[in-house]
């Protein structure tokens, strides 16, 4: 690995990090919640070797919310389980609006911890680049966080993604505008290895609270890494 690329693959694990923190605490929220129905069904059973008729009532309403218990960690495993399959492949076809959505599910905690929100309309037609789909999350995911660090209180954040004649890109719009957008600040994003990798190119608006990240239709390198 060159000594060029060892801050990106350690930016790399910084986010693997991130993501997996997030959602570990996810499972144990669900494990929680599945634990204290359990403690519920038990004192239920309890009262009933003293006499007391099962409640009905009380044990569908527990059966309903262990089954719900149950599909939302069954949909953080699908979750994890593709994020963990995003490194599988150097390069590959990358549908940007489709990985865009998937960030947003991935980072969704981390998103409501920010009381953030976003509006991501999905594209009429789909947005392709040939690139590494597991940088591709992260550049996507470290955009999303700079624009949340930008937003306007109570205003989603909107985020496009757009074919265009010089390459796929992704608009990140309705933050705050004219002299309170920090121009400096997400200019800053360009200095990153992640946007050197890919290529990418940043244009700011800042008179309408906008930025644009355009992403080459494919990566100058086939690899990631030096092997």
């Amino acid at each position: 690995m060159t000594d060029t690329k060892q801050p990106l693959a350690m930016d790399g694990a910084r986010f693997f990090g991130e993501m997996t923190a997030t959602i570990s605490h996810e499972l144990k929220n669900v494990m929680a919640i599945v634990n204290e129905n359990a403690g519920l069904l038990e004192d239920m059973v309890a009262m009933n070797r003293q006499g007391a008729p099962f409640p009905a009532e009380r044990i569908e309403k527990v059966s309903q919310s262990v089954s719900r218990q149950i599909a939302r960690a069954d949909e953080i495993l699908q979750i994890m389980n593709r994020f963990a399959h995003s490194a599988d492949h150097d390069s590959e076809a990358v549908d940007v609006g489709e990985t865009l959505q998937f960030v947003a599910k991935l980072t969704d905690r981390l998103i409501m911890m920010q009381g953030a929100e976003f509006n991501m309309p999905t594209p009429a037609k789909a947005v392709i680049t040939t690139t590494n789909r597991f940088f591709l999350a992260y550049l996507i995911w470290h955009c999303m966080a700079a624009a949340m660090a930008r937003r306007q209180p109570g205003a989603p954040i909107r985020i496009t993604a757009e074919a265009t004649p010089e390459g796929p890109c992704l608009v990140f719009a309705d933050m705050d505008k004219g002299a309170k957008f920090p121009t400096s600040a997400v200019s800053s994003l360009e200095m990153e290895e992640i946007f050197g990798w890919f290529g990418a190119r940043l244009t700011i608006f800042p008179e309408i609270g906008a930025f644009r990240v355009l992403l080459p239709e494919k990566r100058r390198e086939e690899q990631p890494f030096n092997r």
